[in-house]
């Protein structure tokens, strides 16, 4: 494997080719991984009072491609499933 392999870069978010080796569920599964690593560090900074501008970022960054690949279309925001077949 060399270098650029997406394999050896599954921590690096922004690439595409590893979004296309696994299925939704496992990368929202890394999203959510990473979140919470995101998060411990962020807590930890706040703790010593150092900046966590950069982590800060990376976790709004994180939060917009969950809600991303998690959101729902206008129609099933309008009707919820219980709704839509009830005759």
């Amino acid at each position: 494997m060399n270098a650029r392999s997406p394999i050896l870069k599954l921590g690096h978010l922004s690439t595409i080719n590893q979004y296309k080796l696994m299925s939704q569920k496992q990368y929202l599964k890394m999203l959510e991984r990473e979140m919470q690593k995101l998060n411990q560090k962020i807590d930890f900074k706040i703790l010593r009072g150092e900046d966590y501008r950069k982590e800060a970022r990376d976790h709004k960054l994180i939060l917009r491609k969950i809600r991303f690949h998690t959101r729902r279309s206008f129609f099933q925001r309008l009707f919820p499933l219980r709704y839509r077949f009830s005759f």
